[in-house]
């Protein structure tokens, strides 16, 4: 019998999955937790997500039951706001989901069977069947009779729509759910019943049966094959199998918790202590961020950048509270234990630089979010300051949201500040913002698609586009295909009929038996071309792959004649669009190879854009790239295409490519068959994508720039065959413009644009110099001193004066000569540039309790039409109606007298 001790979390996951294959499944690898399969959401947040095409009817498998632990992340909503993570026993930004799926083979018998053998078997898992629950819908007698099999019926309870039935969305798919309940003892705080208060009986497995089809009018009709989705949390299992009563206490966080305790010097109790919520919020929020920047994800401020960077933050912020993260960053030194916990599941331990890569972006993003803070607390000082100039008590909560949402500055630093400065905070105001963000998020937060496929209801099932663009040459013309649909695309966008016919001008969506229009995908841009027909022809615009990928659906515009639906038609891609895309798809690969070689294998391949006209490819990698590295990556892919070897293109399992260690695009989903596309001894990837048939057909490869894009990603765009014969061109011809203007051969350029360049920052110097040296004397007849301008104010003098156009720091300068110049007094200049109005105020520090300089630009900013502020001792202000400096000048001087003027 197995212990408590037996029980990792390794084990736990292994023995789901090999429990399920003992039963006629197969086990499926969990796929991203960027969601290719489903541009809707923002993470990939259940096990079915992967197989949605599949339980949808869109995509055939070839297997009618799987098995897998699917990585997932859900971090807001009312199941899993952020901010109660680390205050619960069981709630987790990243957990696993393991799930057992069944497409129209198995349904309620067997799964229930299933799930009680697994759960209950001392061969298995071997729970105490008397801890156990069962929860079915109000109305599943059917259900409810399977678990009397097992279950007295009294352990067998009915609930209602909210807790026992399931639903893809408004319309579609949808069922009851039966949930299994384990009791964990009155040890643990909570009802004795399923779905109480507390976590005493706590769900572990939840079996949906997908039985119905919900129209839009909420009728329910019977599915033709029902099917099984079912999800189990792994953390939650492992925790009462290793006799936890919380998943932080399991060893899918014992190393991360332990190196935390190391760096901070302090204990970690368990048990869910209340001490140790921040330990709980670092270590779950540093396994997520560890996880979806592996996949992709990068800080940043939208999207799911966004959502990284606000669990990275708050995972600092609790970091704070453990001392940790206020000499030096932390977060970096979390990654080893998180990637020890997954090694062998999620990370190949032969992949060294994986782990360094996630650990740069996480320094990095540590020193930003230190660079907040310390800005954060200069603009709450700053506002704290107006707020008592205005005689106000309290930020309100526009403000404080405002510093919270776009400046970054965590709440509790701003309450801080607040506290010490004896201020308040609109804590409810703030509340209510961030609950109107959440809802603006929330709306926005879906995820387009690109180009709008046909709906589903008006896909006939019989469709079928077999793609005649393998081999690649064999492209230029096809005869003979018949036009399966047409509709009518509307000025709107909108898809319209099905349609008999498109007459001359009209846009529509052609549907094919067959095509050499390679659709949009796996970063390729879709082929362009034309439809001829005798008396007719159509531009081909655009070809995507249809809702269910087994058809495609071509965008066209009629030139000539009808387009006649069942009809037949020859398809011509035109020849150099074709042949440039290729050898940028090819060199795309040898492009990724390089860079790996050249960099290290730690670089990742972030996205990609292959286009006829150019290639793009995003990549991480740990530093930035020298001159030298750019030429040896060039120099790589250029000799590989000297060499003209043959570039293999193989149809085989994914276990076979991943024995031969092809390469995987980021953000690419792959099916059980794939296509590897193999340049002999230099690079092997799966890529369905069009390709050369030697590397020689390529002809040449020239970078054109490398750019950072995010804390150690990089971009680089490059082109290939007559794209770069054209760009050499280009450049060519440019030189020769240059050495004509310039009067220089080529090779003697640089030497003649440093020399003009340097000419030219001198006399930019000598120009800077009399301008500042006119300023000073003010112009014919005016004393050096500036005694011209100068107004004396109550015993105090006073600087007016408009001087020529200076950039600020110059003007700066100037004030700070005339106060040095007066020795104590104030002065205001003015100037303008192309427009632009530039107002400076500066006063003496011996002055600045009688008079400010931020006033006075205040005051002078409305008559120019602009604003203006600053410091007591010196302030700014900007506006475009030059024109009026001399009046804006005028009213800072009366404001000045004012303050200055004798009393009485």
């Amino acid at each position: 019998m197995k212990t408590k001790a037996d029980w990792t979390s390794q084990r736990v996951r292994e023995t789901f999955l090999s429990y399920f294959e003992s039963k006629g499944h197969q086990r499926v690898a969990s796929s991203s937790l960027v969601p290719a399969e489903d541009p809707t959401l923002l993470f990939t947040n259940a096990g079915m997500n992967q197989f949605k095409d599949v339980f949808l009817g869109r995509e055939a498998r070839p297997y009618s039951r799987a098995a897998s632990a699917q990585k997932c992340v859900r971090a807001g909503g009312k199941h899993n706001d952020l901010d109660n993570v680390g205050y619960t026993a069981r709630h987790q930004t990243f957990f696993e989901m393991l799930g057992n799926f069944s497409f129209g083979d198995y349904f309620k018998t067997d799964a229930i069977a299933f799930a009680w053998e697994l759960v209950t078997s001392p061969a298995w898992y071997g729970l105490d069947p008397s801890r156990l629950f069962a929860t079915v819908y109000r109305d599943d007698d059917e259900a409810a009779a399977l678990w009397e099999r097992y279950l007295p019926k009294e352990r067998i309870l009915r609930f209602g729509e909210k807790d026992n039935f399931w639903a893809m969305g408004d319309t579609g798919p949808c069922g009851p759910c039966s949930e299994l309940h384990y009791d964990q003892g009155p040890s643990v705080p909570g009802d004795a019943l399923p779905n109480g208060a507390g976590d005493r009986v706590m769900e572990i497995w939840n079996l949906v049966f997908m039985q119905f089809e919900r129209d839009g009018e909420g009728k329910l009709t019977p599915l033709p094959k029902p099917s099984v989705d079912t999800g189990a949390g792994l953390e939650r299992i492992t925790a009462i199998l290793q006799g936890k009563n919380n998943n932080f206490d399991t060893d899918l966080f014992a190393p991360i918790l332990a190196r935390i305790s190391e760096l901070s010097g302090k204990g970690f109790a368990g048990g869910m202590a209340e001490a140790d919520a921040p330990f709980r919020v670092v270590a779950d929020h540093v396994r997520a961020a560890t996880m979806l920047i592996s996949d992709g994800v990068l800080p940043s401020n939208e999207g799911r950048g966004y959502v990284l960077r606000r669990i990275l933050r708050r995972a600092l912020r609790y970091g704070r509270r453990l001392g940790l993260g206020i000499d030096r960053p932390f977060l970096h030194e979390l990654v080893p234990p998180v990637l020890a916990v997954f090694e062998g599941i999620y990370f190949d331990p032969a992949t060294a630089g994986e782990g360094g890569s996630i650990a740069r972006v996480l320094r990095d993003e540590e020193a930003r979010f230190a660079r907040t803070m310390s800005a954060g607390a200069d603009r709450v000082g700053e506002a704290i300051s107006d707020l008592r100039r205005k005689g106000e008590e309290a930020l309100s909560g526009e403000t404080v949201f405002r510093f919270y949402d776009t400046h970054g500055i965590p709440l509790e630093l701003i309450e801080e500040l607040a506290l010490d400065e004896g201020v308040k905070v609109d804590r409810a105001g703030f509340e209510r913002e961030l609950e109107e963000a959440r809802t603006r998020s929330k709306a926005g937060s879906k995820f387009e698609a690109g180009e709008a496929l046909l709906p589903l209801d008006r896909v006939d099932p019989s469709w079928e586009t077999e793609f005649r663009g393998y081999p690649e040459d064999d492209f230029v013309r096809l005869e003979g295909a018949r036009v399966l649909a047409l509709f009518e695309v509307t000025p709107a966008g909108t898809a319209e009929g099905p349609a008999a016919r498109l007459g001359r001008g009209a846009e529509g969506l052609a549907v094919l038996d067959r095509t050499v229009f390679y659709p949009e995908g796996g970063g390729q841009v879709s082929d362009v071309g034309s439809l001829a027909w005798p008396g007719g022809r159509a531009e081909v615009l655009s070809a995507h792959k249809g809702i269910n990928g087994r058809f495609v659906q071509h965008r066209v515009r009629v030139e000539e004649g009808t387009l006649v639906a069942g009809g037949s038609v020859a398809l011509e891609v035109a020849e150099w669009t074709r042949r440039r895309t290729q050898a940028n798809h090819t060199g795309t690969h040898l492009l990724h190879a390089a860079l790996r070689k050249v960099l290290g294998e730690g670089v990742r391949q972030m996205g990609s854009l292959v286009a006829p006209d150019r290639l793009r490819f995003d990549y991480a990698v740990s530093h930035v790239p020298s001159a030298a590295d750019l030429a040896a990556i060039e120099r790589l892919v250029n000799e590989e295409v000297l060499r003209d070897v043959p570039v293999a293109k193989e149809v085989t399992s994914m276990d076979e490519a991943r024995a031969r260690g092809a390469m995987m695009f980021f953000g690419e989903k792959y099916g059980e068959r794939v296509r590897v596309v193999d340049v002999p001894g230099f690079s092997t990837e799966l890529c369905g994508g069009c390709h050369v048939g030697r590397t020689g057909e390529i002809g040449a490869f020239k970078i054109l720039s490398d750019r950072g894009l995010a804390a150690g990603v990089r971009r680089i765009e490059a082109v290939t065959s007559l794209n770069a014969v054209e760009r050499l061109g280009r450049d060519e011809q440019l030189l020769a413009e240059l050495s004509e203007t310039v009067q220089a051969a080529a090779e003697e350029l640089p030497v003649k644009l440093r020399e003009l360049t340097q000419r030219l920052r001198e006399q930019e110097k000598e120009i800077a110099r009399l301008k500042v040296a006119l300023a000073v004397e003010g112009g014919s007849g005016a004393r050096a001193d500036g005694e011209a301008d100068v107004t004396d104010v109550g015993g105090t003098k006073v600087l007016v004066r408009e001087v020529p156009a200076l950039p600020m720091n110059e003007l700066r300068n100037l004030a700070d000569t005339f106060r040095g110049k007066l020795g104590s007094g104030v002065v205001l200049l003015g100037t303008s540039s192309e427009g632009k109005v530039t107002l400076l105020a500066a006063v003496t520090p011996d002055l600045t309790a009688r008079v400010s300089a931020d006033e006075l630009a205040k005051a002078m900013a409305p008559i120019v039409g602009g604003r203006g502020g600053g410091k007591a001792d010196l302030a700014q202000a900007g506006g475009k109606d030059a024109a009026r400096i001399a009046e804006a000048l005028g009213a800072g001087l009366a404001r000045a007298r004012e303050r200055l003027a004798p009393a009485g």
